[in-house]
C-alpha cells in the first residue's frame, strides 16, 4: 500500500538514519577480522584504512545491511543513482566509526551504561533517537523499542540504533573538546568588525594584462621549474577519456507504431468498467486511477475535457514528458482534496479474523470503552502511527492505496469505519476535512517512446562500425574527425556514478580505472569495445590519460605556470610605465588623460568585500583600499587581471554597537564550529592514509 510508507515514515525514520543504523555488520563486529586465504586475498581488498586491509567480503556484508533496510523502509526498490549512495554512506561510514573509535580510545572518551540509558529513555534523548523514531517521549520510545526487537523484520536493528546513540555520543564529546582548544580572541574580533564597518568609496584605473603581448615576455624553463618546485600541487587519481556518442533515437517509424498502439487501446479503455486492468496489462508507467482537483492538471485541454460532460470519453493520444498517453475520468464527484485521519492496522491468521477482531474494536470504540487513540497504542500493527494515537495527519487521496483513500475520502468527519487492503484490516475515523471541491478520478495508460529493437540493433551496428580497426586515442580522434563524428571528452574519478550526463554508465568508469594502456580503447566487460547503456546510448571510448594521485607532475602544470610568470612579467612593465606618469600626474583625471584608461568608480567597499565592483575578484587591490586615506591615491597594485592604480574619494565607518558585537561573537564560534564540523573526519581520514579500492568492484 503506498499508505505503509506514508504509516512508516510516520515513525520519522529517514533514509539517511536508515542506512546508518543499518552498518551493525561492521559496527558490532571486527572490520578487519582474519578469515580463509580467499578472504585475505589482495584481490579481494576493497580500501585500507591506516595500513589495515578491508575485504570486499566485510564490506558486502556491511552494505547488503545497508540495501536492506533501505528497501524494508523505502519501498523494495533500489536505483542505480540509490545504490551508489547507499555504497557511499556506508564507505563513509565505515572509515569515520574506525578513525573516531581509535581516537576515542587514546583520549578515553567512552559511554557508561547510565549515559547510555539517560540518551535513550531518560532526560537527554539522543537525536540519533528522535530522528528514528520521531519522539522524545520515554514511554513511546519504550513501545516501538518493543516492536522494534519483537520484529526482526521491521528493517531496523535495535542494536545498531544503539551503537549509533554510542558513536554519535563519543563524537559530540570528541568534536566538544576539540572545539574547545579553538576561539577567535576579543584582538580578532575587533578587527572583523572594523574590517565591516570602514566602508570605502573608490576610483580607480586598470591597465589590463592583455595590453602587452605575450611574445615580448620571456619566461625561461628553469623559472618554470623553480617555481614548480616551490608551488606544489597535489591531485587525486583520475583517468581522463575520450569518446564517441551514438544516441539511439526513436524513429519516426518507431514513434509511429507506439502511437498507432496505443490508438488501439483507446475503444477499449473507454468502455472498461476495469481500467485498472488496462493500466496494469499495457502501460509503461502503473499510475494507480486517483481523485484530482482541475488546477492540478497541468494540461488545460485534459483538465477541461475531465471536467466536461463528455469527460468519461477516452483524451488522446497525447504526447507528455516523453510518453504517448490516453487518460479517462472514472468518476466525478464532491469531495475534499484533504483528509486528516487515523486508523488502527489489524491483522490476524486470516482476513476473516481480522475483520472479526476489527469489528469488535471499532465498537468497542463507538461505545466509548476505549478511546480512539488508546486503542491504536495498544492494538495497532502500524507502530508509526500508532505512538500518536494513529493519527496519519492531512493527506491528499493518492497519499494511500485505493482502498483505504476511498474509505476515508467518502466518509463523513468522526465517522468510524472498517476497511480490507492487503495488509489487513484498518479502523479508521476521519478528523477533519478541508477544500471540498469537485474531482474526478482520472485513469491513464501511457506508452513510452522509445527506440524499437531493430533502431537499438542499427544504431550498436553503426558504432561496431566504427569501433572496427579503432584501437587507440589517436585513431578514435582520427577517425571521428574524418566521419565528422562528434568526440567528447571527460575526467573521472574513480567513484563517479556515471559519465557525464549518461545514464547508467557506471561500468565505463570502472573499464576505465581498470585499463593501464593510457592510450588504448577501453573494453567492457564483455571484452566489446562497444559499451551500451540502456536503451538510450551506444559509446565507443579510450583512454588518453592516467592522473595518479600525488604532486601534479610538471608537464601538466608547464602551461598554467608559464600564464603565472608570463602576468607577473607584465605587472612589471605595466606598473614601471604607470609610475613613471603617476610621478608627473597630480590626480587620477590627469593620469586618465595620459594613459587613455577609463576611471571607474566603486562604491561601499570593505576590507571584507568578495569583488571589487567593475573589476571581479581582486583580493590584493581590496586589501590595499582598506589601508588607505580619504584623497589618497595608491601606487601600482598587480591585481588578478591587470595593474590598479586607486583613488579613495570617501570614507565612512559604521557605528559599532553592542548587537553588532554580539552577532560577531556567534558568526565566529558559529564558523569555528562549522569548519571543525566540515573538516575533522576527512583530515583524521587523510591522516590515516585511507585507500579506497572501490571502483574494481562497483
Amino acid at each position: 500500500m503506498a499508505a505503509l510508507q506514508t504509516i512508516r515514515e510516520k515513525a520519522g525514520i529517514t533514509v539517511g538514519i536508515v542506512i546508518g543504523l543499518a552498518l551493525i555488520a561492521f559496527v558490532m563486529g571486527d572490520i578487519f577480522t582474519s578469515g580463509s586465504s580467499i578472504k585475505n586475498s589482495k584481490l579481494n581488498v576493497v580500501g585500507e584504512i591506516d595500513g589495515e586491509e578491508i575485504s570486499i567480503f566485510t564490506f558486502q556484508n556491511a552494505l547488503n545491511e545497508a540495501e536492506n533496510a533501505y528497501k524494508a523502509n523505502a519501498g523494495g526498490y533500489l536505483t542505480n543513482e540509490q545504490m551508489a549512495q547507499i555504497r557511499e554512506s556506508v564507505w563513509s561510514e565505515m572509515i569515520y566509526t574506525r578513525l573516531l573509535q581509535e581516537e576515542a580510545n587514546e583520549l578515553g572518551l567512552a559511554v557508561s551504561d547510565d549515559e547510555l540509558f539517560d540518551l535513550i529513555y531518560g532526560n537527554n534523548i539522543s537525536p540519533v533517537i528522535y530522528n528514528a523514531f520521531g519522539t522524545q517521549n520515554p514511554d513511546e520510545i519504550r513501545q516501538i523499542v518493543q516492536y522494534v526487537i519483537s520484529n526482526p523484520n521491521a528493517g531496523i536493528s535495535w542494536a545498531g540504533i544503539q551503537n549509533e546513540v554510542t558513536n554519535n555520543r563519543v563524537y559530540e564529546k570528541y568534536s566538544s573538546l576539540l572545539s574547545n582548544m579553538f576561539h577567535t580572541t576579543s584582538v580578532e574580533m575587533d578587527a572583523n568588525l572594523a574590517a565591516q564597518a570602514n566602508k570605502f568609496d573608490v576610483s580607480y584605473i586598470v591597465k589590463r594584462y592583455s595590453t602587452v603581448s605575450d611574445s615580448t615576455i620571456n619566461v625561461t624553463e628553469s623559472a618554470i621549474s623553480d617555481y614548480y618546485n616551490t608551488h606544489p600541487v597535489e591531485q587525486l587519481e583520475t583517468r581522463e577519456i575520450v569518446y564517441v556518442a551514438f544516441d539511439v533515437i526513436p524513429t519516426a517509424d518507431d514513434r509511429q507504431n507506439i502511437l498507432n498502439s496505443i490508438q488501439e487501446m483507446v475503444q477499449p479503455f473507454e468502455t472498461s468498467e476495469t481500467p485498472e486492468n488496462i493500466i496494469s496489462m499495457n502501460s509503461d508507467e502503473k499510475m494507480i486511477p486517483t481523485f484530482v482537483a482541475k488546477n492540478d492538471i497541468a494540461n488545460e485541454e485534459l483538465a477541461a475535457h475531465l471536467f466536461s460532460n463528455d469527460g468519461a470519453k477516452v483524451y488522446g493520444p497525447y504526447e507528455e514528458s516523453g510518453f504517448y498517453k490516453i487518460t479517462r475520468a472514472i468518476e466525478k464527484k464532491k469531495m475534499p482534496k484533504e483528509v486528516r485521519s487515523r486508523h488502527i492496522l489489524i491483522g490476524g491468521a486470516t482476513i476473516e479474523e481480522a475483520k472479526a477482531i476489527a469489528d469488535s474494536l471499532a465498537g468497542v470504540i463507538k461505545s466509548g470503552r476505549i478511546t480512539f487513540a488508546d486503542a491504536a497504542t495498544q492494538y495497532s500493527m502500524d507502530q508509526g502511527s500508532s505512538v500518536n494515537g494513529g493519527d496519519l495527519g492531512w493527506a491528499t487521496y493518492e497519499k494511500f492505496i485505493p482502498e483505504f483513500s476511498d474509505a476515508i475520502f467518502n466518509a463523513r468527519v468522526n465517522q468510524i469505519g472498517t476497511v480490507e487492503s492487503g495488509y489487513g484490516v484498518h479502523i479508521y475515523e476521519v478528523l477533519e476535512q478541508r477544500d471540498i471541491q469537485d474531482m474526478v478520478k482520472i485513469a491513464t495508460v501511457a506508452k513510452e517512446i522509445r527506440p524499437s529493437s531493430a533502431t537499438e540493433m542499427a544504431v550498436t551496428n553503426d558504432a561496431r562500425k566504427f569501433a572496427e580497426g579503432v584501437t587507440t586515442a589517436q585513431e578514435l580522434v582520427e577517425k571521428a574527425q574524418a566521419e565528422g563524428v562528434v568526440r567528447r571528452s571527460a575526467i573521472l574519478d574513480k567513484n563517479d556514478p556515471n559519465v557525464s550526463t549518461m545514464t547508467d554508465s557506471r561500468e565505463l568508469v570502472q573499464q576505465a580505472f581498470l585499463t593501464e594502456d593510457a592510450n588504448s580503447v577501453i573494453s567492457n566487460r564483455d571484452n566489446s569495445t562497444v559499451f551500451a547503456f540502456g536503451n538510450k546510448v551506444r559509446v565507443v571510448a579510450a583512454l588518453t590519460k592516467v592522473n595518479p594521485e600525488g604532486i601534479v607532475p610538471l608537464a601538466d602544470r608547464k602551461a598554467e605556470i608559464r600564464l603565472i610568470l608570463t602576468n607577473k612579467e607584465k605587472a612589471n612593465i605595466i606598473a614601471k610605465e604607470l609610475s613613471a606618469i603617476k610621478a608627473n600626474s597630480q590626480s587620477l583625471t590627469s593620469i586618465q588623460s595620459q594613459t587613455g584608461l577609463q576611471v571607474q568608480n566603486a562604491e561601499d567597499v570593505t576590507f571584507n568585500s568578495v569583488q571589487l565592483p567593475g573589476a571581479g575578484i581582486e583580493p590584493a587591490i581590496i586589501g590595499a583600499i582598506s589601508t588607505m586615506n580619504t584623497g589618497e591615491i595608491s601606487e601600482p597594485i598587480a591585481g588578478n587581471n591587470g595593474v590598479y592604480i586607486v583613488m579613495v574619494n570617501n570614507k565612512t565607518t559604521d557605528e559599532i554597537t553592542d548587537e553588532m558585537k554580539g552577532a560577531e561573537e556567534y558568526r565566529a564560534a558559529y564558523m569555528l564550529n562549522m569548519k571543525l564540523n566540515q573538516q575533522l573526519l576527512p583530515v583524521l581520514a587523510d591522516m590515516a592514509n585511507v585507500k579506497d579500492y572501490r571502483y574494481k568492484f562497483y
